[in-house]
């Protein structure tokens, strides 16, 4: 191993000609980040997951109580659930109100208590569910404009559409195109649309041997490390 030829920026621990392939496989590629236009996205974070996150039962209880909430709860993944070409589905939901949400469907200019009493009256079911939850979700620090919405975040739209999923920790490649409509937690990342050419190459052994040697390791299980492969590492 040399570092004489390795700048200030960072450097490279590990055998030189596998280092020196990763350098090539890097000079003649574009960083992830350019190739999507800058559109990689951390998955959901609610501030207060016992509220927002409910179980397949909860979520069938909800329903059956007033069957229109139904488009306000989304099929969640988290990190385990994203596997290599595909995401497994272990009947988890998420209570998808975002910021503005309310001001959306009910109107601007309304009072805590007249936007909540119209919540009772177009989703009961939500409302009875998060009530309990009020005075912890009040406390949230990112939430939206009232305490039963989400953070502010300019991309809730791009989950209703296809997208790519990867775990933000990794023995392996694990990326995949997940359906329309499923929503990934904090513990995931997100690149819009449905792009299987993308989706081959972060899958390649090549483009791993690359993220392996840019990626933050994070351990080991069960003798092989692990990558900590938030956006800011692979792109």
């Amino acid at each position: 191993m040399s570092i004489h030829d390795q700048d200030d920026t960072g450097w490279q621990l590990g055998a030189d000609a596998g280092r020196q392939i990763s350098m090539k496989l890097t000079a003649v590629g574009l960083p992830l980040g350019k190739v999507v236009e800058g559109k990689l996205y951390r998955g959901v974070l609610t501030g207060l997951n016992d509220a927002f996150i409910v179980s397949q039962q909860i979520r069938d209880e909800l329903v059956k109580f007033d069957v229109s909430c139904s488009e306000l709860i989304k099929p969640l993944v988290n990190e385990e659930d994203v596997r290599t070409w595909h995401v497994e589905n272990e009947n988890r939901w998420l209570i998808l109100l975002p910021d503005q949400w309310t001001k959306n469907t009910f109107g601007s200019g309304l009072s805590e208590s007249a936007a909540w009493a119209r919540l009772e009256q177009k989703y009961p079911s939500i409302a009875r569910h998060l009530a309990p939850f009020a005075e912890l979700a009040q406390k949230r620090t990112d939430q939206g404009q009232y305490w039963w919405e989400l953070r502010p975040c300019n991309y809730y739209a791009d989950y209703l559409g296809p997208k790519m999923f990867w775990p933000e920790i990794a023995n392996r490649p694990r990326f995949a195109i997940a359906d329309p409509g499923i929503v990934g937690n904090k513990t995931t990342f997100m690149i819009p649309g449905e792009n299987y050419y993308l989706l081959g190459l972060l899958s390649s052994r090549a483009l791993w041997f690359v993220v392996s040697h840019i990626a933050a390791p994070f351990g080991e299980r069960k003798g092989i490390l692990r990558y900590l492969m938030s956006a800011q590492f692979i792109t």
